[in-house]
């Protein structure tokens, strides 16, 4: 059965892994794919809804009614900011396109993450030990992370930080950054709960910006408390 997936960025509810599982799925299996990255999502931002509703339709044209001169638009498209129309502040979609959909790890770059050991703790009593998103306000906040907006807090003694160095050139992060950690814990049974951000580092070292306001929970578990795992 042909597919049309459309999968927000600014969605903590429903992730880019999700999608891309179904993706690999169904092509696995032979049916046709299309998949669309749109602007915004559960968390807010710009759902592009004329120009995705155009979309389906034509693709039900496509493979309900069996047109087969309809055109179904590209395998890939992914949106991204184009910058503010100064008419109207509003910020501009721009769109990248392929002609094969091609997951969230395709075509990688490695940057070296430099810092020492770090010991970092739970915070007192359960409170978060980091700000992301405020109810009310971070839907709007993730429409704007791409043009260096955003809102998020950590607590010092909670975390544990890792710069790469300053890039000589434009760097533009399409799908899911991965990150590869060494994590002690002094759990009775190794385990832990750790909560990973990407943070987008201005020139000055100072401005940094939480795209789309979206932070990734990861258990780990080492095989005896005190000792590491990845």
């Amino acid at each position: 059965m042909p597919a049309l997936l459309v999968q927000g960025q600014s969605d903590s509810l429903f992730t880019l892994a999700q999608s891309d599982a179904m993706a690999r799925a169904l092509t696995a299996n032979g049916a046709p794919v299309a998949v669309d990255w749109i602007a915004g999502g559960h968390d807010g931002g710009d759902r592009e809804t004329e120009r995705v509703e155009r979309r389906i339709g034509t693709w039900f044209d496509r493979w309900l009614k069996r047109d087969a001169s309809v055109d179904t638009g590209p395998a890939f498209r992914v949106s991204r900011t184009g910058g503010v129309d100064s008419t109207d502040g509003r910020a501009t979609l721009r769109a990248a396109t392929a002609d094969r959909y091609p997951g969230l790890t395709s075509g990688t770059t490695d940057l070296a993450l430099d810092g020492p050991p770090q010991t970092f703790t739970n915070p007192a009593g359960a409170a978060p030990p980091a700000v992301s998103a405020v109810p009310g306000l971070g839907g709007g906040l993730s429409g704007l992370s791409s043009l260096g907006v955003g809102l998020s807090l950590d607590f010092p003694g909670q975390y544990a930080r890792f710069d790469a160095k300053p890039q000589t050139r434009a760097l533009r992060i399409t799908g899911t950054p991965t990150v590869r950690v060494k994590v002690a814990s002094t759990a009775a049974d190794g385990s832990a709960v750790l909560f990973a951000k990407v943070y987008d580092v201005g020139p000055d070292g100072r401005q940094q910006v939480l795209p789309a306001q979206l932070v990734a929970p990861s258990a780990s578990t080492a095989p005896r408390p005190g000792r590491a795992s990845r």
